[in-house]
């Protein structure tokens, strides 16, 4: 089944989730494919941003489909594991930039 890719570009808030929201809609709706949601350039998010993911992991997974979350910094994931969601949805590949040179991710500091 093919992929198809929705970038998330710097901040992810409440004034722009429903940009978010209307996006993934027409890839779940408008097509077959499974869903990565690229986080590479994503500098913030917050609930309204994780809720947003949510939903569409929700409609994917009615559709038999599915959706994966990547290259989101380890700081950023941190987000997903306050709200006790990062076991919900599917994770992969973490950047280069945030990796030890062992590979391992670097962790984000609990504050």
């Amino acid at each position: 089944m093919a992929e198809r890719r929705v970038v998330i570009v710097e901040e992810l808030d409440l004034s722009r989730v429903a940009e978010l929201r209307a996006e993934l809609r027409r890839v779940v709706i408008g097509s077959d494919a499974h869903v990565v949601v690229d986080c590479t350039r994503m500098t913030f998010i917050d609930s309204t941003g994780i809720a947003a993911l949510l939903e569409a992991h929700a409609l994917l997974q009615a559709r038999g489909r599915r959706m994966v979350i990547a290259n989101v910094r380890p700081r950023l994931r941190r987000a997903f594991e306050v709200l006790g969601v990062a076991d919900l949805l599917t994770f992969d590949r973490v950047p280069a930039k945030c990796r030890r040179p062992n590979g391992r991710p670097i962790r984000a500091p609990i504050v």
